[in-house]
Formats: C-alpha cells, structure tokens, sequence
C-alpha cells in the first residue's frame, strides 16, 4: 500500500521522460543526423517534431554537417522549408542562416534566405513595407511626442555618417539608420554650408537633401514606452535608386559582410547591421569577432557601443587593453577617426564587467608608459566612467604639471571634477603643488575653450595667484588668457579682483578680445540670477574710476550691453547725455541699458523712434544717440533676442529712408549683421571630450 502512490508517479513520469529523450535531448553524438533523418521521414509528426528539435538545438558549427546531410539524402522542397523555419525560429542562428545564403548552391542559398527573411520578421513584421514623405516625416515627429524635443546642430560639410553617428552618440537617434553603399558617392554639398540646426527628425531630412539623397523608412513601429522608440530604420540613399523592402536590404547587408570582398565593403554592411539596432545582428557580429577576430565586426561593434548598445564579449579587461592599444597607434598614425571611434566605444563600457569584476586597472595599466595622446584617451575613458579609486587621483594628479600639453591639462581637470563628488566622507582630495595656467593659456584661442577652463578650475576649487588680483602683476600676454582670468575670479566670487580687472580690459578697448569675453561671462551669471554678484563687480569698478568721466562711460556702456544696472541710474551717463544736447530725457538711456526683455525697454525705444521721427532733433543725430542704438542693438543680438533686434534694426531703416539720409550715413545701417549663423556645436560636451584634433 506504501508503494502504490510511487508506482502511480512512475508510471505517469517515466513516458514522459522517454519522449522528451526521444527527440528534445542534445547529449547522444548521433542526434544531429537523427533529426535530420526524421526531417525529411515519411511520418508528419515525426518530421515536425524533428523541426522542433532543430530549433532548440542548432548551433553555427553545425552548417558542414547540415549541408551533407540535405545533399547526402536529396532533401525535397519540404526539408528545405522545414530546415529554414527550424534556423529561422531562434534569433542567435542568424549566422547560420547567412552561412546558407551565402551558399552558391541556389537550392541551399534558398534556405539561407528563407531563415533570414523569418528571422527578420520575428523582429519587425512591418519590414516589407516602406514608409517616405510627409507619411515619415510625422512618424519620426511623433517619437518626441512625451519628452522634450531639443534644438540639434549638424554640420553638412562633414560626411554624412560623421554626422549621423555623433547625434546617435549623443542620443538624439530614436530611431536605428543606414545608409546605402552608393551613398559615398553622393555630391558635396553646394551653395551656403554653414551649420544648420533643427529638431532631430527634420535635420535628418535636411542633410540628406543636401546631398541630393532620399530617406526610406523601414518597419515603422514604436514601442509606445515612454520613450516611443521604434523598431525600424532609416536608409539614406539615392534618390532615383531602386530597392525592395527592409528585409531586402538586411539580405544584402548579410551578404556583403560575409561575401563583400573587400573590408571597406564588409565594414561598411557591419555597421549597417549595427546600426539598425537589430539585436540579432549584433549578436551575430559579436560571434564574428569573438570567433574569428573580424575587423569589419569589431566597426560595427564601436558603431553600437557608441549608441550604448554595448555586446557582451566587450566587457572585460583585455578588450579594454586592446581597444586603448588600438586608439593609441591610430591616433599617432594620423588616423583620428578610428581613435575616436574606439575611445567612445571604451567609454560605451562602463567600468564593471559581466560578473562585477572592475575594468578600472585595465585602464590604469600602463598610464605612465603611454604616450601623451594614449594617457588623454585613457581620460577621457576613466571620466565617462564616472568611478573613484585613489590610483585614479594619482594619474589625475600627474597630468596637471607645467610640461603637460593644454589637451591633456584640461582632460584631466575634467576627470577630477568628475571625481570630487565620489570622494569618500572625510577624504581630501589629492591636488597639484601649484596650477601652471600661465602654460597652459599661452595658446589660448577658442573662446569655448577658455569658458571651459574657467568653469572647471572653479569647480575644482583652484585658485588664482593671490598676485594675479593686480592686473599689472599678471603674467599673462595673451588677451583671451586676460578675459578668462576674469572669468576665474568672477566664478570664485572675488568681487574686488574682478572690479579690477574689469576696469582693466575696459581700458584696453571696446574692441578687445577680453573685453568681449568678461562682457559675455558677466551676461551669463546675470542671466542665471547671479545679479548680486554681476552689480557688486559693476559697483567696484564704478567706485575705482569715480574720478575718470571717460573711464566711468565706459563700465556703464559695459553695463549696457549686460542689460543688468538701470537700477543703479547711471548718473554719468545721463549728465553726457545732457551735456550733449541729447533728446534731453532718460529714454536715451533707458533704450542704452540694454532692456530687451520687458515692457520699459520696449517704450524707450518707441520713444525715441517716435521722438526723432518728429523732427525733434534736426540735422545729424548726436553721437550719444549713435551710441544709445549701437548700444541697444548690440545687447539685443547679445542676449538672443534675434527678432527684437532686427524689429529695432527695422524701425531705424525706416527712419533713414525718410528723408533723412545723414541718419543713414551716421548709423551705417548695412554694416549691422545678417541674422547670426547658429555655432556647430556637432560635437557638444561629451563629443568635445573625445575631440581627435585635441592633440
């Protein structure tokens, strides 16, 4: 009676087990033939059992003995059919599926495409259909709908893919893309090719146009998440070429990378393939270069790290030796592009491998040894990690001497500011004996550079000489070095310092590359809500030159084109203007103060048109109120405010053209600017710091 429930349990269990063994289990060596065998059996049921079994069970490796075993038995149409759903049932057969296609055979190539366009499928069953014009275009609009749709730059006299690869690095792509292998021959663009900027989806359209190139829209589906990423892509190609589906062109890709011949061709399909953001394909080029060490597989895997789709085999040590070994020769042999492809794709990483193992020391390794350039990447890796260990702060450390180049100065400024919030409780940073500025600014040309400097001293909590407060004392002959100094002292707060340099670059001229540069730092701070500290800076430069009529002018004018002091009233300013014979009110002064974004500037500046197209004032306007619309236009463009200024600019063309033409020679209306051209800010702050012309 004991045994009778385990009788029961044996006798229900024990079939079972031999029927899963009968066609479900890989351990017998003579499986694989079975199957096949029963494949292509007289039983129905066995055959698509066998299918099953297939499905479960194929591997890459099998292909030798699968093609023997369809030639051997003179497989019919239906084996075929049932071997191609079997390998087309699981995405990771993908490269078994290609090594069918590849085939010569037409009866085994079938197969091949077959399991590729089911594989396909399982993926995107919208692939067969084809989606352009307005119909695209509101489907790509539509992908921004629940976040916030951003303003991106391009620059159209880059290549294409450089172009469209640094919006996908920077995250802007909702949507995989590709192009077409013709697309290199596209014509440059012609005509006017400054930068342009537009939401993501509608820049896309734009460069292709530039290039005289369509845009093809395949598998058109979103995943309706917060996000509304899709699942299809993107192909950039000719515009009178002809092409099937979305399926079409994965065959071809496939096909080329394991046919195409020449590695300009296999790497040109991989990154198609990565790029398209099917997962499969990236499994199938991870196998490639896990198997083989493919080249053309590794592009295609720096093209998906960069986007953050990061394969597994990527995630260890020596990989990470490897690819900063790579970048390191690539760099010093000219080729830039490369080197910034395998930085990115380094940094894509992240600093913990698959079991939690840490890649930090395999970047660490070997810094001392490394050349310049090889220690800047090794940066630039370690601050997109964002990690802290104190061997990270001794090389950091070592890359702030004085006969470090400005590159690598800057880079490692970066990383440290990227450290300091990952400090342990109560651990004080490391830091260099001094701060070699005067080295590093020697050369300083880039307005963008010199901001970028100041902001990450302060924020490294670095200070100036103390000696360096006095203008006079400065050692610094290059003129930007002198406004980005300023810049230094406003960021730390040190009000009587930044007086005194502001009278200082005031007194070198209007015009002065300095100037120009504490005028902009100063509009950004009070833009920011910092105007306790912008009016303090103005109030002591006010107060050292209280004596100086001219000098005074000149930090209210400065204070004009800030837009931050009618408050103060500026009671020199006001008596020139008196002394002058100006309009003999305060709307002169209030249309100077650069008031460009409320209801008081707007008057002003009504009241003076009104006041002088009235004939108040004959003859040739005085200089003061030259100065005064110089002055006004010069804050509005300043500030942004585009469309106020040209209103402005618009009003005074107005003016002249009414007969009083000593108006028109005076202001010099054509020489005010044509709308500014947006900067190309391509490569924005993460692609700045992976920048190959930095060395």
């Amino acid at each position: 009676m004991v045994a009778r429930p385990m009788t029961r349990f044996l006798s229900l269990i024990v079939p079972f087990v031999l029927a899963v063994g009968a066609y479900g289990s890989p351990l017998l060596p003579d499986d694989l033939a079975t199957q096949l065998a029963r494949l292509a059996g007289p039983d129905g049921l066995e055959r698509a059992r066998a299918e099953r079994w297939l499905g479960r069970n194929l591997e890459t490796r099998d292909f030798d003995e699968l093609v023997a075993g369809l030639t051997r038995g003179a497989a019919g149409t239906e084996t075929r059919l049932r071997l191609a759903r079997a390998i087309g049932s699981d995405p990771g057969h993908l490269g078994l599926a290609v090594a069918f296609l590849a085939e010569s055979d037409a009866e085994l190539s079938t197969v091949g495409r077959l399991a590729v366009e089911r594989l396909s499928h399982r993926w995107n069953d919208a692939l067969e259909r084809e989606v352009v014009g307005s119909e695209l275009r509101e489907f790509l609009r539509g992908l921004g709908e629940k976040r916030d749709v951003t303003l991106v730059f391009a620059d159209p006299t880059l290549p294409l893919e450089a172009n469209l690869a640094a919006l996908g690095r920077l995250g802007h792509l909702a949507i995989g893309w590709a192009l077409a292998d013709e697309e290199a021959r596209a014509p440059q663009p012609s005509g006017d090719v400054g930068p342009v900027s537009n939401a993501w989806s509608e820049l896309l359209f734009e460069l292709a146009a530039r290039r005289e190139l369509s845009v093809r829209g395949f598998g058109m589906k979103t995943d309706q998440g917060e996000l509304r990423r899709a699942t299809g892509f993107l192909v950039f190609e000719p515009r009178r070429a002809v092409h099937g589906s979305g399926i079409e062109w994965i065959v071809d890709w496939c096909l080329a990378f394991v046919n195409g011949g020449s590695l300009a061709v296999r790497t040109r399909a991989a990154k198609n393939l990565a790029r398209i953001r099917w997962p499969a394909a990236l499994a199938w080029l991870e196998e490639a270069w896990r198997e083989n060490g493919d080249t053309a597989a590794l592009e295609g895997l720096l093209c998906a790290a960069g986007e953050g789709r990061v394969a597994s085999v990527l995630l260890h040590g020596s990989t990470v030796t490897e690819w900063l070994r790579r970048a390191e020769v690539a760099q010093q042999a000219g080729d830039g592009e490369l080197a910034h492809r395998l930085v990115a794709g380094v940094s894509a990483l992240g600093a913990l491998g698959p079991g939690g193992e840490e890649l930090t020391p395999a970047v660490l390794e070997g810094f001392a040894a490394s050349s310049l350039v090889g220690r800047w990447q090794r940066l630039v890796v370690l601050t997109a990690w964002g990690v802290w260990r104190p061997e990270i702060e001794e090389v950091v450390v070592s890359a702030l001497t004085a006969d470090t180049p400005p590159a690598l100065a800057l880079q490692a400024l970066r990383t440290r500011a990227g450290l300091l919030p990952l400090l342990p409780i109560g651990h004080a940073p490391l830091a260099p004996e001094s701060i070699a500025v005067e080295a590093w600014w020697r050369g300083l040309a880039d307005a963008d550079e010199a901001r970028e400097w100041t902001r990450l001293l302060v924020r490294n909590g670095f200070a100036p000489d103390p000696a360096w407060s006095d203008p006079g004392r400065a050692p610094l002959g290059n003129e930007l070095a002198r406004g980005a100094l300023f810049g230094w002292l406003l960021g730390r707060g040190e009000v009587e310092a930044a007086s005194a340099w502001l009278v200082a670059l005031l007194a070198g001229g209007r015009d002065s590359t300095a100037l120009a540069f504490a005028v902009d730092e100063l509009r950004a701070r009070h833009e920011r809500d910092e105007r306790q500290l912008v009016l303090a800076v103005y109030q002591g430069a006010l107060a050292r030159v209280q004596d100086d009529r001219a000098a005074t002018h000149a930090v209210e004018r400065a204070g004009a084109l800030v837009g931050c002091l009618p408050a103060l009233r500026l009671p020199r300013f006001v008596d020139d203007a008196k002394s002058r014979g100006n309009l003999a009110s305060d709307d002169a002064l209030l249309a100077a103060l650069g008031r460009v974004d409320d209801v008081l500037g707007r008057d002003a500046r009504a009241t003076l048109l009104a006041r002088s197209g009235s004939g108040e004032v004959d003859g040739d306007p005085p200089a003061i109120w030259l100065e005064a619309c110089e002055d006004v236009l010069a804050g509005l463009f300043g500030a942004g405010s585009d469309e106020a200024a040209y209103g402005f600019l618009g009003d005074l063309t107005r003016l002249a053209r009414g007969g009083r033409s000593s108006w028109a020679r005076a202001l010099q209306l054509g020489r005010w600017p044509h709308p500014p051209r947006v900067d190309a800010r391509l490569l924005q702050d993460r692609e700045r710091r992976l920048d190959p012309e930095a060395f």
